[in-house]
């Protein structure tokens, strides 16, 4: 199930969104957000939003093992196959 849902971040008020499952996938820029006096503040943007959509994964996915495992923790080194 965690292996099929895709996450989705944007900043900057929708001017950036970033998707993917543990890769990113997909990059929109509105062509608004583009100072090419300023490129500093697009990549910036642009990290940000692929680490929020990065988080927002892992968060689901740490959901997800506290539902399965019945909110016991792990044993260090142990994980669920998949």
């Amino acid at each position: 199930e965690m292996a099929a849902t895709e996450f989705t971040a944007s900043v900057g008020g929708g001017s950036v969104s970033v998707t993917g499952k543990g890769e990113m996938r997909d990059v929109k820029i509105d062509p608004e957000a583009v100072d090419t006096d300023d490129i500093s503040i697009l990549e910036d943007m642009i990290r940000l939003a692929a680490n929020n959509a990065r988080a927002e994964a892992d968060a689901a996915m740490a959901a997800k093992m506290k539902d399965i495992t019945g909110g016991l923790p792990l044993p260090p080194g142990m994980s669920l196959p998949f």
